[in-house]
């Protein structure tokens, strides 16, 4: 059975057009942190390019998201001409004639959810070599650089200290029997990005695509849908891409943005290792299996609650508690279980330390 995006949805990449002011801003900001969780492995080799001119990069395996405790997969990192253009934040130190021109792009799938992919997308600047930034993730992809010690760059250090856009958008694509399907898309544009030197600008040239490919696994490896004509008062397909997304140019100074578009003034929390469950507030996880030496961590500031590997039963556990209220006890939850923790961990030692002085 067809179907299509809703009606007044966006659609495809969104540009936007008009320069962003702090009055807009403030109108569409939220002092919060994007739903978003890292699940990254550390990395033992550089992750790099397929081939010398190929758009992505080899680090997909194994890793992924978690987007409002939902999990996705990451399944193509890619770098194209710049897409998202008009993202120019006040007083970010990124003035209005510093054009990115090149994107990347993290692509995250889930066929079972909604929305079912979720774009990362970060602008790349050419800068002065004095004020390259964040760029160790690149430079190793292109192998321009060595890492220290031999701690090669993940996905997520692409994130520390960025603020971000979101916003919900749709594509259609072309079936094999000729109907129409429609995808949904989360994305999130990072507008402080990348910022590397003119030589390392020039190396990644070659691996620019024009456009953001879309991978086959978020398209059912179907054609695009990029524009309709009309036919005996009906809609009909136009044009298609194989594999291309298109773009769409939005005011910033109208409703549609004021509506859509959502300013997330803190970062993404990352979690930096190869644990596949997810983080829970310490109020989720009352009367439970619990080791504090082992399941409590610290996360942009606040304490969090991994399930690690010592129970695997307690994942499920909690999602059957998860609740949307607001965390108003999280300080008095932590001194309780920390305390109990430590409490225990004393009354150990002072047994330890009595069995020993009574057997010398």
């Amino acid at each position: 059975m067809p179907s299509y995006c809703p009606p007044g949805a966006l659609s495809g990449i969104v540009q936007l057009a008009g320069a962003l002011t702090q009055p807009q801003l403030q109108q569409i900001q939220l002092n919060a942190a994007p739903p978003i969780q890292f699940n990254i492995a550390p990395r033992s080799t550089a992750a790099v390019f397929t081939t010398p001119t190929s758009p992505n990069i080899n680090d997909n395996a194994n890793n992924f998201i978690f987007y409002k405790n939902n999990k996705y997969s990451i399944i193509n990192v890619q770098v194209c001409k710049i897409q998202h253009t008009g993202y120019i934040v006040p007083g970010m130190g990124i003035s209005t004639n510093q054009t990115s021109q090149a994107e990347l792009i993290i692509t995250c799938h889930n066929d079972t959810n909604a929305p079912e992919g979720i774009l990362l997308c970060l602008p790349i600047y050419q800068v002065a070599n004095e004020s390259v930034t964040n760029n160790a993730y690149i430079t190793s992809a292109l192998q321009v650089s060595t890492p220290e010690h031999n701690k090669y760059p993940t996905l997520d250090t692409l994130f520390i200290r960025q603020q971000s856009f979101s916003y919900q958008s749709c594509f259609q694509i072309k079936q094999s029997d000729g109907s129409v399907m429609s995808h949904s898309l989360q994305l999130f544009v990072f507008p402080k990005g990348i910022n590397i030197s003119a030589n390392d600008m020039n190396t990644l040239q070659p691996h620019l695509a024009n456009k953001y490919i879309v991978p086959g696994s978020l398209r059912n490896n179907n054609p695009i849908i990029t524009s309709y004509d009309y036919a005996n008062n009906q809609m009909v397909i136009k044009d298609t891409s194989p594999n291309q997304m298109y773009t769409k140019q939005l005011q910033t100074i109208t409703n549609e943005f004021n509506n859509m578009f959502v300013y997330y003034l803190q970062d993404i929390s990352t979690t930096t290792s190869a644990r596949s469950e997810p983080l829970y507030k310490t109020t989720q996880y009352k009367c439970m299996p619990f080791d504090p030496t082992k399941n409590l961590v610290e996360t942009n500031g606040a304490v969090y609650v991994t399930p690690g590997k010592t129970n695997p039963t307690i994942a499920s556990m909690v999602k059957q508690q998860q609740t949307d209220t607001t965390d108003t006890n999280m300080r008095e939850d932590i001194v309780t279980y920390v305390g109990l923790g430590l409490g225990s961990i004393t009354a150990f030692a002072m047994i330890y330390f009595a069995y020993k002085i009574g057997t010398q």
